[in-house]
Protein backbone atom coordinates (compact mmCIF):
# COMPACT_ATOMS: atom_id res chain seq x y z
CA UNK A 1 0.00 0.00 0.00
CA UNK A 2 1.17 2.90 -0.85
CA UNK A 3 0.33 5.97 2.02
CA UNK A 4 -0.38 9.66 1.20
CA UNK A 5 -0.77 12.92 3.14
CA UNK A 6 -3.87 15.51 1.26
CA UNK A 7 -3.27 18.97 0.70
CA UNK A 8 -4.83 21.56 -0.49
CA UNK A 9 -3.78 25.03 -1.43
CA UNK A 10 -6.10 28.34 -0.30
CA UNK A 11 -7.33 30.10 -3.91
CA UNK A 12 -5.81 32.65 -5.31
CA UNK A 13 -1.88 31.84 -5.21
CA UNK A 14 0.76 31.00 -7.56
CA UNK A 15 1.15 27.65 -9.08
CA UNK A 16 2.23 25.02 -6.64
CA UNK A 17 5.61 23.99 -7.85
CA UNK A 18 5.83 20.26 -6.96
CA UNK A 19 9.23 19.56 -7.29
CA UNK A 20 9.52 21.44 -4.74
CA UNK A 21 8.29 18.85 -2.20
CA UNK A 22 10.92 16.19 -3.77
CA UNK A 23 8.70 13.13 -3.09
CA UNK A 24 6.24 11.37 -4.97
CA UNK A 25 2.95 13.00 -5.23
CA UNK A 26 -0.66 12.26 -6.60
CA UNK A 27 -3.41 14.57 -7.47
CA UNK A 28 -7.00 15.25 -8.21
CA UNK A 29 -8.43 17.39 -11.20
CA UNK A 30 -7.78 20.56 -9.51
CA UNK A 31 -3.65 21.68 -9.17
CA UNK A 32 -4.52 23.37 -5.89
CA UNK A 33 -5.58 19.23 -4.35
CA UNK A 34 -2.90 16.85 -4.18
CA UNK A 35 -1.25 14.35 -1.61
CA UNK A 36 2.51 13.62 -0.71
CA UNK A 37 3.39 10.46 -0.16
CA UNK A 38 5.07 8.96 3.29
CA UNK A 39 5.86 6.25 5.24
CA UNK A 40 4.34 6.34 8.61
CA UNK A 41 7.77 5.33 10.52
CA UNK A 42 8.77 9.22 9.42
CA UNK A 43 5.37 11.14 9.16
CA UNK A 44 6.89 13.97 11.56
CA UNK A 45 10.03 14.22 10.12
CA UNK A 46 8.63 14.49 6.91
CA UNK A 47 5.84 17.22 8.27
CA UNK A 48 8.94 19.23 9.97
CA UNK A 49 10.65 18.64 6.50
CA UNK A 50 7.95 20.54 4.41
CA UNK A 51 6.46 23.28 7.12
CA UNK A 52 8.46 25.94 5.68
CA UNK A 53 7.15 25.00 2.11
CA UNK A 54 3.33 24.78 3.27
CA UNK A 55 3.37 27.74 5.36
CA UNK A 56 5.43 30.07 1.99
CA UNK A 57 2.58 28.02 -0.33
CA UNK A 58 -0.54 28.68 2.18
CA UNK A 59 -1.06 24.85 2.30
CA UNK A 60 -3.72 23.19 4.59
CA UNK A 61 -3.30 19.60 5.67
CA UNK A 62 -6.69 17.88 4.75
CA UNK A 63 -8.28 16.00 7.69
CA UNK A 64 -11.91 13.95 7.15
CA UNK A 65 -14.76 14.69 9.48
CA UNK A 66 -17.35 12.51 10.41
CA UNK A 67 -19.45 14.69 7.32
CA UNK A 68 -17.32 14.49 4.98
CA UNK A 69 -16.95 10.88 5.49
CA UNK A 70 -21.00 10.72 5.19
CA UNK A 71 -20.74 13.19 2.47
CA UNK A 72 -18.53 10.60 0.55
CA UNK A 73 -20.36 7.47 0.96
CA UNK A 74 -23.43 9.63 0.05
CA UNK A 75 -22.07 10.21 -3.71
CA UNK A 76 -19.72 7.02 -3.85
CA UNK A 77 -21.60 5.98 -6.81
CA UNK A 78 -21.07 8.90 -8.77
CA UNK A 79 -17.43 9.07 -7.43
CA UNK A 80 -17.27 5.64 -8.57
CA UNK A 81 -16.14 4.26 -4.98
CA UNK A 82 -17.91 0.99 -4.15
CA UNK A 83 -17.80 1.08 0.19
CA UNK A 84 -16.37 -2.14 1.34
CA UNK A 85 -15.63 -1.26 4.97
CA UNK A 86 -15.87 1.31 7.50
CA UNK A 87 -14.37 1.02 10.64
CA UNK A 88 -14.81 3.48 14.26
CA UNK A 89 -12.15 4.73 16.62
CA UNK A 90 -12.03 2.19 19.18
CA UNK A 91 -14.21 -0.11 17.29
CA UNK A 92 -12.96 -2.92 18.81
CA UNK A 93 -14.56 -1.66 22.33
CA UNK A 94 -18.25 -1.99 20.50
CA UNK A 95 -18.26 -4.70 18.04
CA UNK A 96 -21.11 -5.74 19.80
CA UNK A 97 -22.55 -2.84 19.68
CA UNK A 98 -25.98 -2.82 18.01
CA UNK A 99 -25.86 0.20 15.93
CA UNK A 100 -22.25 -0.72 14.67
CA UNK A 101 -23.67 -4.44 13.97
CA UNK A 102 -25.86 -2.64 11.53
CA UNK A 103 -24.04 -0.87 9.65
CA UNK A 104 -21.64 -3.75 9.11
CA UNK A 105 -24.63 -5.30 8.51
CA UNK A 106 -25.80 -2.72 5.88
CA UNK A 107 -21.95 -2.89 4.43
CA UNK A 108 -22.65 -6.82 3.23
CA UNK A 109 -25.99 -5.93 1.54
CA UNK A 110 -24.34 -3.25 0.02
CA UNK A 111 -27.21 -0.78 0.65
CA UNK A 112 -25.62 2.79 0.59
CA UNK A 113 -29.45 3.55 1.85
CA UNK A 114 -29.25 1.83 4.21
CA UNK A 115 -25.73 2.00 5.30
CA UNK A 116 -26.18 6.09 5.92
CA UNK A 117 -29.22 5.29 8.03
CA UNK A 118 -27.24 3.09 10.52
CA UNK A 119 -24.19 5.41 10.03
CA UNK A 120 -25.86 8.85 11.26
CA UNK A 121 -27.18 6.58 13.97
CA UNK A 122 -24.20 5.23 15.12
CA UNK A 123 -22.33 9.08 14.90
CA UNK A 124 -25.37 10.71 16.69
CA UNK A 125 -24.61 7.96 19.36
CA UNK A 126 -20.97 9.08 19.83
CA UNK A 127 -19.83 6.67 17.50
CA UNK A 128 -16.55 8.58 15.25
CA UNK A 129 -15.29 6.80 11.90
CA UNK A 130 -11.70 6.00 11.52
CA UNK A 131 -11.05 5.13 8.33
CA UNK A 132 -13.64 4.26 4.90
CA UNK A 133 -12.48 1.00 2.46
CA UNK A 134 -13.68 0.78 -1.10
CA UNK A 135 -12.63 0.10 -4.50
CA UNK A 136 -12.10 2.66 -7.39
CA UNK A 137 -10.96 2.32 -11.20
CA UNK A 138 -7.80 4.44 -11.21
CA UNK A 139 -7.15 6.72 -14.58
CA UNK A 140 -5.90 3.49 -16.41
CA UNK A 141 -8.61 1.34 -15.97
CA UNK A 142 -7.45 -0.49 -13.44
CA UNK A 143 -9.44 -1.34 -9.72
CA UNK A 144 -7.60 -0.52 -6.68
CA UNK A 145 -8.33 -0.40 -2.72
CA UNK A 146 -8.36 2.73 -1.48
CA UNK A 147 -8.28 3.36 2.32
CA UNK A 148 -9.70 6.84 3.60
CA UNK A 149 -8.39 7.90 7.05
CA UNK A 150 -9.46 10.93 9.48
CA UNK A 151 -6.03 11.96 9.68
CA UNK A 152 -6.32 13.59 6.12
CA UNK A 153 -3.79 10.00 4.38
CA UNK A 154 -5.45 7.56 2.20
CA UNK A 155 -3.74 4.54 1.38
CA UNK A 156 -4.54 2.92 -2.54
CA UNK A 157 -3.24 -0.60 -3.21
CA UNK A 158 -1.85 0.51 -6.84
CA UNK A 159 1.63 -1.40 -7.80
CA UNK A 160 2.35 0.83 -10.74
CA UNK A 161 2.66 4.74 -10.39
CA UNK A 162 -0.74 6.46 -11.19
CA UNK A 163 -0.47 9.85 -10.36
CA UNK A 164 -4.07 11.11 -10.65
CA UNK A 165 -6.89 10.33 -8.85
CA UNK A 166 -9.59 12.54 -9.44
CA UNK A 167 -11.79 11.23 -6.59
CA UNK A 168 -8.95 13.85 -4.39
CA UNK A 169 -11.44 16.46 -5.30
CA UNK A 170 -14.16 15.75 -3.72
CA UNK A 171 -12.42 14.10 -0.37
CA UNK A 172 -10.98 17.59 -0.01
CA UNK A 173 -13.22 19.75 -1.08
CA UNK A 174 -16.60 18.09 -0.35
CA UNK A 175 -20.09 17.91 -2.33
CA UNK A 176 -19.80 21.48 -3.76
CA UNK A 177 -17.02 19.81 -6.25
CA UNK A 178 -20.19 17.68 -7.91
CA UNK A 179 -22.16 20.81 -8.55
Amino acid sequence: MQIYKLFHQNSGRRKIRYNDFNTPMIIGNSEKVFGLKVEPEHYREFLDGISNLLIKNKISQHIMTDFKFTELIRQSCKLGYELSDITFFNEERYLDDEVIQEVKNALWQSDIDLVLGSLLEAIDNGHNILSITGDIQNINGDLEQMKIYSNGTISVSSKQRVERYPIIDFIIEGPEVIL
